[in-house]
């Protein structure tokens, strides 16, 4: 499995013309109303991935092979918690027991189900034309990333470091997340 693999991605666009203003479904027979509600535009992306694919190993190395990284092994006993509060685990670390013998573990690059958290977001735009004169036009432009303002979570850690024989440290805790909702507002103008 390929580190950059989401197994699904889902991303739509979408652009609705309000129904305010003239020649639209609620025409407002008031100069200034139409003026103020009329010609604004509603845009926007949803965005839905899959998380990325997890690879255990650990700290310490009792192999003497170049470029070759000790993984631990896998005991078959995995659960999926996916809890992201603090000193959580997004899965059971005691899946895993630590090499500390000459050899590499069973946990490398073919566990493709063990996946880190996904991310969805919206972004919403709105935008309005104004016409100036017959040759210059201003654009303004409402913008938002994150609409709902959801975290997105990194992926846990996933190196095993040896305490008392078994995996410990922060393996399968998510210490981080990004993607904060950012407002912006933009003018044009077209000539």
């Amino acid at each position: 499995t390929l580190s950059f693999d989401h197994t699904h991605v889902l991303k739509m666009a979408y652009v609705y013309n309000l129904p305010f203003g003239s020649g639209e479904k609620w025409a407002n027979t008031n100069k200034a109303a139409r003026a103020v509600l009329g010609g604004w535009q509603l845009n926007g992306i949803i965005t839905a991935i899959s998380g990325s694919p997890l690879y255990p190993s650990q700290t310490a190395t009792y192999l003497n092979t170049p470029f070759t990284s000790q993984v631990p092994d896998f005991s078959g006993n995995l659960q999926m918690l996916k809890a992201t509060g603090p000193r959580q685990t997004w899965f059971n670390t005691t899946a895993f027991t630590p090499i500390q013998t000459v050899q590499i573990g069973n946990s490398g690059r073919g566990l493709s189900w063990l996946r880190g958290p996904g991310l969805a977001q919206m972004d919403l735009s709105l935008f309005r034309n104004f016409k100036i004169t017959e040759r210059y036009r201003l654009r303004m432009r409402f913008e938002t990333l994150n609409f709902s303002n959801t975290p997105h979570w990194n992926n846990p850690n996933t190196t095993c470091s040896i305490v008392n024989g078994v995996c410990g440290g922060s393996m399968g805790q998510i210490t981080g997340a990004f993607g904060e909702r950012i407002f912006q507002v933009g003018a044009e103008v077209d000539f």
